[in-house]
């Protein structure tokens, strides 16, 4: 101690400058010499002290031992002393000339290749360094005379701990006293020589601790990450153990390396049972499956053979990946081994009550495989659902949890008798290893079976052992537990083959879970009795019943089958494997369903209260899906399509319907319809619409959305760009508390137009646009004085007139027709004003003063409807549009349309009433003469100015005059007949025409209508009776117009 600090001293003197020497420039030579070269890193080895040149050469004498005081192993005094006289033999040797406490040295081992880095590298840095391990050594170290340092890999675990040496290794070396660096947790080099002062003896054992730590958790993050994506990649839609019991692949961590074999993973304890059984860790019966062994061994290579067949290339990433992923799938195979042996030791003392109880009615190899398989899935199916319902069911009362336990223990019975047939019984009596390559159907539904049973069995046993609901250890055998494996059926057993055979496979009829032909939505074991109306005669037997649903369909099938196959009776929508829905009666008091069978049978299925509720809800669910795909009584459907995808937002989150986007939906677009009886005729009425939208059949939960949009509220939508490119059309729907969106996307954009066209009432089917036309102004006022100046200030573009197609017998009908609808479009959407009027109801007017201009009178009407694109629009338009389909729902209204030119007005007109327009001209003055009663003395009415029109339709001719400001009324028409004489004459400079006694009405006055508004207006399709026989005098501005109206 005295020597330490006194060199300590020493340093620190020189280090300060107090003690400085004169050094000549061979000393400053001999230090820089020092520095680049060092101490040499070679491994020195010891070796015995050498002997004096002078002593003879002989054997060491030998000193008499006490063994009364000798010990075994020193003492930990002794071995403190050793070290620090060790130390001080290290300090006594030749002095260090490079520089103090200062060591150069260079790591050994040869740099492992792990991939390619960097910036444009694939894979990030970090993946590399987990990966690192997986790669094979390529090359020998070679052996330079020191010992050579391996970098351990990334799955480093730190080795048990173990006993200090206690033996002293003797060497009288001094270049044997430097130690050589270790290497610690992430290869990373570790001085391990003692420091001089006990401050850097504790930043060492620091720093080494934290490397431990950080290796500890690289590897486990690594290897949880790695058995996370396996088990996630292998999840299966089974469910094993509701609510309580977990998935065993999810739960599933590893003890061992990702890269190590499963043969060297560490085996758990599996109790006293494996003591008690003698079993020694091993199965006490052959496993027919392929071992986590011989699973590794087929489908991983092993590390040594890949070291020695890559000296110098290495496994792509993929390939080590996919090697890692075999590993651990067959590391949690053998995890689901040793959790079924541990239920096979624990219920071994019921196999020979199984034996006996199998064998009691007919040898054992009377069966067949397809025999046995079935009876094992029976027994499978009912153990896993009455352990599921024991666990979900929790006791309330002494009672209750002494029947939970016994049902417990049955359901271990009846999964012991599955395992014991798949086992110990089928090995017995058939090879399964001579099916495996069969081509035969049925030989592959078995096998099938059998792979299932056996999955099923292992994941049931690990959720078990992890949940803690084994079988006890040691467990006496209970009073009341059936070993039995064949049921015995009651009854006449001659009824079921009376019936048609249903030919399903084993899996079909008896579903495991999911599969990928069909869902498996619910399933129970009920007690059912088949008979006949006319019989007395019944079967009874326990039945398997098991609600299913084909991944293509969205209808329901529902299978009940008995334990032996010889019954199976299936109920579908169309009945072409028996009875359909239709013949299925649902008894809530009983809890019973009755399925009504062909040829006046019947079986009635006995349900618990549980099993019937789960049956009821299952079928009005999926019966509400199917029947939102049809129409119904007041509907009619107009669209359909397969969208790309579907999002439904709905913003109070109350529809249950998923937000994220759902691929392959249906969509059908049905309009409501109202049937008005008028005479001998109909007609249809426009109501709203109704969307159905259900996703793919492939998804096993089914969701829907029937949305109605309302006749009286505007449709919002806009047009989007879906992912990927695609069209999108979202819709948004403001109902009252109800606002949602919903979004599609189509496969193209032709989808997406007709989708709109239905929506805005576009022509469709063999419909056609029987004229189009611009329209400057749309003007809507109704006779309450309300004016709509909001419609002023929209950008019109169009109006366009749909009726049915020429090839239909109604294309000469406007009035009563059910297609007859103008369409009128502005800036930001569209108006449908559908013309569904009955005889008598369409009125028109020309204006006098502007001559582009057309008036429309209508009743208040339930079916105009509105769309605008919401993103355009705002809530002010919105309102402005509720208010304006109100007021056309309550009262009558007047249209005004502004047309772009007469032509326009014209077309416009004949396309509305059905009668063409041959003249449309003014007159100054328009004289009807009235004779007296009892003289003969006329009196003229004159209007002034008047506006006349000479419509067609086929042979039936009219005169339209409209007047303004005329006294007696405001229009009058009537028809032209051939039988009429016309007068022309041109005297005076007046162009005039007079009609000799015409036969017409005379124009109404005001207020002599029950609606005021009516007396401007004209009927075309129903004339005034033509009670009056006077002259009437039309005079022409100019010669070309009483020219035009003789021509017309």
């Amino acid at each position: 101690m005295e020597e330490a600090r006194e060199k300590t001293k020493s340093r620190l003197k020189g280090f300060f400058g107090k003690d400085k020497e004169r050094k000549s420039g061979d000393g400053t030579g001999a230090d820089i010499n020092a520095f680049l070269h060092g101490n040499s890193d070679t491994l020195n080895f010891p070796a015995p002290t050498p002997s004096s040149p002078t002593s003879p050469q002989s054997p060491p004498r030998l000193t008499k031992i006490d063994t009364n005081s000798a010990r075994r192993w020193p003492t930990a005094a002794a071995i403190q002393n050793a070290r620090g006289t060790k130390s001080r033999a290290a300090t006594t040797g030749p002095t260090r000339t490079g520089r103090k406490e200062v060591v150069v040295r260079f790591a050994e081992a040869k740099p492992e290749i792990i991939g390619e880095g960097g910036e444009e590298a694939k894979d990030p840095t970090i993946t590399l360094r987990r990966r690192a391990n997986t790669h094979p050594q390529s090359g020998k170290v070679e052996n330079n005379g020191a010992a050579q340092n391996v970098l351990p890999p990334m799955d480093f675990r730190l080795p048990p701990m173990r006993r200090s040496p206690t033996s002293f290794i003797q060497s009288n070396d001094p270049a044997s006293a430097s130690p050589i660096p270790q290497h610690g947790p992430l290869g990373l080099i570790v001085d391990t020589q003692e420091s001089s002062s006990f401050a850097e003896k504790v930043k060492a054992e620091m720093r080494e601790a934290e490397g431990r730590l950080l290796a500890a958790s690289e590897t486990s993050r690594a290897l949880h990450e790695q058995i996370e994506h396996v088990q996630t990649s292998c999840a299966n839609s089974d469910h094993v153990l509701d609510e309580a019991l977990i998935n065993a692949m999810k739960n599933t961590q590893m003890a061992a390396p990702a890269n190590s074999p499963p043969q060297l993973l560490p085996r758990r304890s599996t109790g006293s049972a494996d003591s008690n059984n003698g079993t020694n860790g091993h199965m006490p019966y052959p496993l027919t499956r392929s071992s986590a062994a011989a699973m590794y061994e087929n489908q991983a290579p092993s590390r040594g053979a890949s070291v020695k067949s890559t000296n110098t290339t290495f496994e792509s990433p993929q390939q080590l990946t996919r090697s890692s992923t075999l590993a651990l799938q067959a590391a949690t195979v053998a995890l689901g081994d040793e959790a079924l042996e541990l239920f096979f030791n624990r219920t071994s003392h019921l196999l020979s009550l199984f034996r006996l109880s199998s064998e009691s009615n007919r040898p054992l190899s009377n069966y067949s495989l397809a025999q046995f398989m079935r009876v094992s899935l029976w027994w499978f199916l009912q153990g896993r659902l009455n352990l599921e319902a024991t666990i979900r069911d929790k006791p309330t009362s002494p009672e209750t949890e002494q029947r939970t336990f016994h049902i417990r223990q049955q359901a271990y019975t009846d999964l012991a008798k599955s395992l014991w047939i798949i086992e110990k019984v089928v090995p017995e009596y058939y090879n399964l290893a001579t099916y495996q390559d069969s081509t035969d159907a049925k030989i592959g539904d078995i096998m099938d079976v059998q792979k299932g049973i056996m999955s099923g069995l292992r994941k049931l046993a690990i959720s078990m052992e992890r949940n803690n609901f084994l079988p006890p250890e040691d467990a006496p055998l209970p009073h009341g537990l059936d070993p039995a494996i064949w049921l015995q059926d009651d009854g006449n057993t001659a009824l079921p083959a009376v019936q048609k055979p249903v030919s399903r496979s084993i899996l079909d009829s008896m579903p495991i879970g999911d599969s990928r032909r069909y869902f498996q939505l619910a399933r129970m074991f009920s007690n059912c009795v088949l008979s006949e109306e006319t019989e007395s005669q019944t079967y009874k037997s326990l039945m398997l019943v098991s609600l299913v649903r084909a991944v293509d369909s969205r209808v329901l099938t529902l299978v009940v089958t008995n334990q032996s196959g010889t019954y199976t009776v299936c109920v579908t929508e169309d009945g072409k494997l028996g009875a359909t829905w239709n013949d299925v009666a649902w008894y809530a008091q009983s809890y019973s369903v009755e399925v009504k069978l062909p040829r006046g049978f019947k079986l009635l299925i006995g349900c618990t209260q549980q099993d019937f509720k789960t049956l009821c809800s299952s079928f009005d669910y999926a019966r509400k899906i199917y029947d939102g795909l049809r129409q119904m009584k007041d509907e009619r459907l107009i669209y359909e399509s397969t969208l790309k995808s579907m999002q439904y937002i709905d913003t109070l989150a109350s529809s249950g319907f998923l937000t994220e986007p759902l691929p392959q939906c249906r969509l059908k677009i049905f309009e409501k319809v109202a049937v008005e009886k008028v005479a001998a005729m109909t007609r249809i009425m426009h109501r709203g619409y109704r969307i159905a939208v259900v996703t793919h059949p492939s998804t096993k939960t089914l969701r829907s959305v029937n949305q109605h949009l309302r006749s009286y509220l505007p449709i919002l939508f806009d047009f989007l760009r879906g992912d990927g490119g695609f069209p999108g059309f979202r819709l948004a729907i403001e109902d009252g508390k109800l606002s949602c969106k919903l979004l599609f996307t189509f496969n193209d954009a032709k989808e997406r137009m007709m989708f709109h066209d239905c929506l805005t009432a576009a022509a469709r089917g063999d419909e056609v646009v029987t004229t189009e036309v611009s329209l400057k102004l749309l003007d809507i006022e109704s006779n309450s004085g309300q004016e709509s100046r909001f419609l002023k200030l929209l950008p019109w573009q169009s109006a366009k007139v749909i009726n049915c197609g020429p090839d239909n017998s109604q294309n000469v009908h406007t009035v009563r027709s059910d297609n007859l609808r103008m369409v009128i479009g502005f800036g930001i959407g569209s108006l449908t004003d559908r013309l569904n009027v009955d005889q008598g109801e369409l009125k028109i007017r020309a204006s006098v003063t502007t001559p582009n201009e057309l008036k429309i009178l209508r009743i208040p009407q339930r079916d105009m409807t509105c769309s605008t694109l919401e993103s355009k629009g705002t809530k002010e338009t919105y309102q402005h549009f509720v208010r304006l389909l109100d007021d056309t729902r309550k009262s009558e209204t007047t249209r005004t349309y502004t047309f772009a030119s007469i032509t326009d007005l014209h077309h416009f007109q004949a396309a509305l009433t059905g009668f063409g327009v041959i003249f449309d001209g003014m007159a100054t003055s328009f004289n009807i003469s009235r004779r007296r009663m009892v003289v003969p003395i006329y009196k003229k009415w004159d209007a002034m100015i008047s506006r006349l029109q000479i419509v067609q339709k086929d042979t039936h001719i009219q005169l339209l005059a409209f007047f303004e400001h005329f006294s007696h009324g405001d229009c009058m028409s009537f028809t032209l007949k051939s039988t009429d004489v016309f007068e022309s004459s041109g005297k005076a400079g007046k162009w005039s025409i007079r009609i000799v006694n015409a036969k017409f009405a005379l124009p109404k006055g005001h207020g002599e209508e029950k609606r005021p508004a009516e007396s401007a207006f004209v009927c075309l399709d129903s004339p005034e009776y033509p009670g009056e026989h006077d002259d009437i005098t039309i005079i022409f501005e100019r010669e070309a117009g009483k020219s035009s109206f003789c021509c017309s």
